[in-house]
């Protein structure tokens, strides 16, 4: 099981994770705003040119979030296997921006001057946000044959000499392999633990 969280915000105040995740259920704003702010202004500045006046004021506040998740389950057993593989994720992207061009006088009335006066602004913010999540399980009820297979594997695999290995000193338990196209005795491919007193013999015959 795996749960992924991610929030993402532009122009909020950092809040913690369960009032995060309230956010992102129910759709709250429990949050403080604090856009983003762009913006082009004069201020109690009287203006007198013989050109043109232009403010402009241009927001690209710009959100990117990529979160992913991937649970996984695997059951093997003889008979009645099952498995669950549960994978979640909440994710919550917010941007707050703000574009705001002007001119103002906060005492007496001011004068501008020009020959054209051009005043725009442009909020143009965005959110590109993806979300990957995977939730795998697999079962196996073999009757055991992948179980048995592996031990089988297992054993076969760790020998200590072959019938190959020439003049070897065999020690009591030490096990050793057939090979296949052996033809001096013993069961080709057969596995022998040995029992007796340590002494070195000559495998190939």
């Amino acid at each position: 099981m795996g749960v992924s969280l991610a929030f993402n915000t532009i122009g909020w105040d950092s809040q913690n994770v369960l009032f995060n995740t309230i956010d992102a259920l129910i759709g709250t704003s429990i949050g403080n705003a604090q856009p983003a702010e762009v913006k082009a202004y004069i201020l109690d500045t009287e203006v007198d040119i013989t050109g043109n006046l232009s403010l402009s004021a241009i927001s690209q506040a710009q959100l990117t979030a990529s979160v992913s998740n991937a649970s996984t389950s695997a059951a093997q057993a003889l008979v009645n296997a099952s498995g669950i593989a549960v994978s979640g994720i909440l994710a919550s992207n917010m941007v707050n921006s703000l574009a705001d061009a002007y001119i103002n006088y906060t005492g007496d009335q001011g004068v501008v001057k020009a020959s054209m006066i051009n005043i725009s602004s442009k909020d143009d913010a965005s959110i590109l946000a993806t979300t990957n999540m995977k939730a795998i399980s697999s079962t196996t009820n073999d009757g055991g044959a992948s179980i048995l297979g592996g031990l089988v594997d297992a054993f076969t695999s760790e020998y200590n000499y072959s019938s190959k290995s020439g003049t070897q000193v065999i020690k009591a338990n030490d096990i050793v392999r057939v090979a296949s196209d052996h033809t001096a005795g013993g069961v080709t491919k057969g596995i022998y633990k040995y029992k007796g007193t340590e002494k070195s013999i000559d495998l190939t015959t």
